[in-house]
């Protein structure tokens, strides 16, 4: 197949990168090029999505395009149920130097889009209609209006567009993606597009922290050790002598707390499996929900600790600045509002039943541990630690609404979790309140 990747240069677009071309796939690559190189095999076009001739070097400029493919049939392909169409309205993703050919005549079997901007992804369905046969669009669950309800599927509504007055950098992230899914519907129809919506996104190279909070801290606790051990470059102020002796581990008390990670290599090839096998509809693609507490079990199992893990009272924790779920001094995974604990707890039978495979969840942490001490290693031991993009084009977002795309600003802040000097303060204060 051919197929056109808008972005391809971040985190997730390089894995489903790797993927295709693992299959054999033909795969060119259309980004700024900033967040880095694409996967070597690759074919890269130079462009600026926010631009208009955006898309001058992978559509034809005269040629005739293929016919329009919004009402043909599609038997012989794979399907899965839908959501009522009713949710979708008509309404009006080589290296970075290489500079962008000149125009041609491409064809694309699919086309793979990556992006958090409702303006962008308009643009690229009304240019790439006429000239692609596919167009999967990675959304988001927080496309939902509501993340309240737990286990519900697809058919849960997702946000209205946003005001046409409302500036683009206004617009929420789920918002967005709501509507960038309604755009990509209303240009290629429910019978050439796909909607992928994935939650939390982890695994090896998560420039987040997200999902490398728990087994790298219980690793560093087991050893006794601070986090010098897993950071290349730590400050002063992460900097703690080691004792020798397994350490305490400070958790919110929430074990009913559902989570969902899917490995970021999981779902690459879920996406490429569906272009490949012409599947279309909507999925949620995540895990199955998993209560906080034996999501913490197996952090522990894979990181070999024993030492006690300190429950700490949510209404305490923010009292003492503690942040739920991302960014710095958060406890990762953790969301104090119930109102969201739906976000982790969504039906994704359908996305099994078409083929996603999950691998278990201690080996999604065993390799973040050993990525993460793979990064650590002086420079000449070891390559650049994998995601460290800033690109607009990039794919995963540190907010608890946004799971799709890391922006320049999430990836200039540190990583998500406590330092070790912080734990240990709150521990003290725990311990003596």
């Amino acid at each position: 197949m051919r197929i056109l990747v808008l972005g391809g240069t971040a985190w997730l677009g390089g894995e489903i990168v790797t993927a295709a071309l693992a299959s054999g796939h033909e795969v060119t690559c259309l980004a700024r090029g900033e967040s880095g190189r694409v996967p070597t095999g690759a074919r890269f076009i130079s462009a600026d999505r926010d631009q208009p001739d955006a898309y001058a070097g992978v559509v034809p400029p005269t040629s005739e395009p293929r016919p329009n493919l919004a009402n043909a049939s599609s038997s012989g392909s794979p399907s899965a149920s839908d959501p009522s169409t009713s949710e979708f309205p008509p309404s009006e993703f080589s290296a970075p130097e290489s500079s962008a050919p000149a125009p041609s005549a491409e064809r694309w079997d699919a086309v793979i889009d990556l992006s958090r901007s409702l303006e962008q992804v308009r643009a690229a369905v009304v240019a790439l209609e006429p000239h692609a046969d596919a167009y999967l669009f990675v959304s988001s669950t927080s496309a939902y209006a509501s993340q309240s309800e737990r286990n519900a599927d697809e058919n849960a509504a997702t946000f209205p567009d946003p005001d046409p007055a409302t500036p683009a950098a206004d617009v929420p992230y789920g918002v967005a993606k709501a509507a960038a899914e309604r755009a990509v519907r209303a240009a290629f129809g429910p019978d050439r597009s796909t909607l992928i919506r994935p939650g939390l996104i982890g695994g090896p190279g998560d420039p987040t922290g997200r999902s490398t909070y728990w087994p790298t801290r219980f690793a560093r606790a087991a050893e006794g050790t601070s986090t010098t051990t897993l950071v290349a470059h730590p400050s002063d102020n992460e900097r703690m002598p080691p004792t020798g002796a397994q350490r305490p581990v400070l958790a919110p008390a929430v074990p009913d707390l559902p989570t969902a990670l899917i490995d970021v290599r999981d779902l690459a090839q879920f996406i490429v499996r569906v272009v490949e096998r012409g599947i279309r509809g909507v999925f949620n693609a995540t895990s199955p929900g998993l209560p906080f507490s034996e999501h913490l079990a197996v952090a522990r199992q894979v990181a070999d600790y024993t030492g006690p893990v300190v429950e700490v009272d949510e209404r305490w924790l923010l009292d003492h600045g503690v942040s739920p779920w991302a960014g710095p001094r958060s406890l990762p995974l953790w969301i104090d509002d119930r109102d969201w604990w739906g976000m982790n707890d969504r039906d994704v039978s359908r996305a099994l039943e078409a083929g996603m495979q999950l691998r278990p969840l201690a080996d999604t942490l065993t390799d973040i541990l050993s990525a993460e001490k793979a990064a650590s290693s002086p420079p000449a031991a070891s390559s650049a630690v994998t995601g460290e993009e800033s690109d607009k084009d990039a794919d995963t977002n540190t907010d608890k609404d946004t799971d799709t795309d890391t922006d320049t600003a999430a990836r200039n802040n540190p990583r998500a979790g406590l330092l070790d000097a912080d734990e240990a303060q709150l521990l003290t204060a725990w311990g003596s309140r």
